[in-house]
C-alpha cells in the first residue's frame, strides 16, 4: 500500500486491525516506563510496577502487556523499561491509574513516567 501510495487502503486496513485488538481509536494504552542509570535498578522498577497494577488491572478488565525492556533500550546513559496498560476507554485507565498511583514509587535511583495513547512505543 506504501508503494502504492494508497492511503485509504492503508487507513481501512490499519483501522480494521487496531479495532479487532483494542487499540485506539477504539481503546486505549498507557505505557509505563521506568528508567535508571543502572539497568538492574530500571528492571526492578518496572516488577515492582508491573506486581502493583496486576491485581487492580485484572479487576478493572484492563490487559497488560509485558513488562519488557524498551525496544530502544538505553538512552544517554539511561537503561529503560517499560509495559503497556490496554483499556476500552480513558475512564477506565485513568480509574485504575488513580488507585494505584498513591502506592507507587519508583526505587531509589529511577524515575517512572505515564504516558497515555503514546505515538511511540520506543
Amino acid at each position: 500500500m506504501a508503494a502504492k501510495h494508497d492511503y485509504e487502503a492503508f487507513a481501512r486496513d490499519e483501522l480494521q486491525s487496531r479495532r479487532a485488538r483494542g487499540y485506539p481509536p477504539f481503546g486505549r494504552v498507557a505505557r509505563v516506563i521506568v528508567r535508571s542509570k543502572s539497568r538492574p535498578k530500571a528492571a526492578e522498577g518496572i516488577k515492582r510496577v508491573a506486581d502493583l497494577l496486576a491485581e487492580p488491572a485484572r479487576i478493572a478488565g484492563l490487559e497488560i502487556l509485558g513488562p519488557q525492556p524498551c525496544p530502544i533500550a538505553k538512552i544517554s546513559r539511561y537503561w529503560r523499561f517499560h509495559l503497556l496498560l490496554k483499556a476500552r476507554s480513558a475512564k477506565a485507565l485513568m480509574h485504575l491509574w488513580d488507585q494505584v498511583r498513591r502506592d507507587l514509587s519508583a526505587p531509589a535511583g529511577t524515575q517512572l513516567a505515564l504516558d497515555v495513547d503514546p505515538q511511540s512505543t520506543l
